[in-house]
């Protein structure tokens, strides 16, 4: 049996359930691509859903304006489905932004549920600079 690595997130008795890739588990998703467009833009390396699960996530954002430093900070939290075949949304997503530049405030990112994924829309929402969004994800899938 392997030895425990110390994690200081977990509370004492408690131990990391999986250490899996492709996004489930415990291991973030990350996605980091620089955009220039002043409108919503979906990143690259989309979620895949499988039939007859659901999945929840927290996605923690940073995002800064390359030319002048400007940032946005938040957290978006929410649940797609995919059950016999069709996606869906779990009800309605939060997002709270918690740090911005004034330049930022309005700023912002959603989830989409796609036909075969889960996707990330980021929006500068009129400024067209290059920004560099940095999403990291961890999903909570669960099998029906």
């Amino acid at each position: 049996m392997a030895a425990q690595k110390y994690n200081p997130l977990l509370k004492k008795g408690f131990q990391e359930v999986s250490t899996g890739g492709g996004g489930g588990g415990l291991v973030p998703f990350v996605q980091e691509q620089t955009v220039s467009n002043a409108a919503k833009v979906i990143l690259s390396g989309s979620k895949p859903l499988t039939d007859n699960t659901v999945v929840s996530f927290v996605t923690r954002i940073t995002a800064v304006k390359l030319s002048t430093g400007d940032s946005w900070c938040a957290i978006l939290k929410g649940g797609s489905k995919k059950v016999s075949g069709a996606n869906s949304d779990v009800d309605s997503e939060v997002l709270e932004a918690f740090s911005y530049d004034a330049a930022a405030i309005n700023w912002t990112v959603t989830k989409q549920t796609g036909p075969t994924e889960i996707d990330f829309a980021v929006n500068s929402n009129g400024d067209a600079s290059a920004i560099k969004w940095r999403l990291e994800t961890i999903f909570n899938e669960v099998s029906i």
